[in-house]
């Protein structure tokens, strides 16, 4: 897949810029071949540098195992591998929408390098929107983020949806439908997926998802209202602040998340 460079697009105008393209009705999006993608990566990334631009932040190896960029479990590659699958549409979403909780801080990763690359071509930083949904089992909250899409409907313009981890697609496949419901013109973005997406049978969300790595990569982030800092409420569409946050540990993964963005902005370039 071609990026144009940033020297070439700021001597274009706005209405000359490149654009994604159209996605045609079930047809899973294009992926790099493994082999391309890791050489790019590899020649635009120093993940070990970012690795322990991290480990700066952990006392020992024993300081809080479950840290979500504990990188054995291949997070910042999955991540880079993300940024890559999307690098050519990133620059051109108007909203990102995070499957709260434990999708947030992949979310805000994500948001910091679209901001990034939007301020060095004059626009507008993208908006980001929280919703409490996932594995909650709760129709109240389904309702809620439904009509809360529909409020919004004529603001979110090209739409970011962000997960953490795929599994077996059925919360993710409530919010795809709730966005085509309403016509939003929608990507989705996960860390990882534990298949293949055309393996998932007769359902929609396929048609959306850029995923960075095929495994469970994306489970570091499940369940870790400490670095989220939130947690999902009882009816609302939206997380709640969670009684059971450390500052210190919310504070750190904002610093992370810093640190490997900073990392992964050459892959836009």
């Amino acid at each position: 897949m071609k990026f144009e460079s940033f020297a070439r697009i700021v001597g274009k105008k706005p209405e000359e810029e490149k654009k994604p393209e159209t996605r045609i009705e079930g047809i899973i999006p294009p992926r790099l071949q493994n082999e391309e993608a890791e050489r790019i990566i590899r020649e635009k990334v120093d993940l070990q540098s970012i690795e322990d631009e991290l480990d700066k932040f952990r006392v020992s190896p024993y300081e809080n195992p479950i840290d979500p960029f504990n990188k054995k479990e291949g997070v910042v590659k999955a991540a880079a591998r993300l940024v890559l699958e999307l690098r050519d549409r990133l620059p051109h979403y108007d909203t990102i929408l995070s499957d709260d909780a434990s999708g947030r801080l992949v979310s805000l990763l994500l948001k910091k390098i679209i901001d990034r690359k939007k301020e060095e071509r004059g626009g507008e930083k993208t908006e980001m929107f929280f919703l409490a949904s996932g594995r909650h089992g709760s129709a109240a909250i389904d309702r809620s983020i439904r009509k809360f899409i529909g409020k919004k409907k004529k603001e979110l313009g090209k739409t970011l949806l962000v997960t953490e981890y795929i599994e077996s697609g059925k919360s993710i496949e409530k919010l795809t439908k709730a966005l085509e419901d309403k016509h939003i013109d929608f990507d989705i973005g996960t860390l990882s997926i534990e298949r293949l997406p055309q393996h998932y049978g007769n359902v929609q969300f396929p048609q959306h998802v850029h995923y960075g790595a095929l495994g469970k990569q994306g489970l570091s982030f499940y369940d870790q209202e400490s670095f989220g800092g939130v947690t999902k409420g009882e009816t609302g569409p939206h997380p709640v602040k969670s009684g059971f946050i450390a500052q210190k540990d919310v504070e750190r993964a904002r610093k992370e998340v810093a640190i490997i963005a900073d990392g992964l902005e050459n892959l836009l370039s």
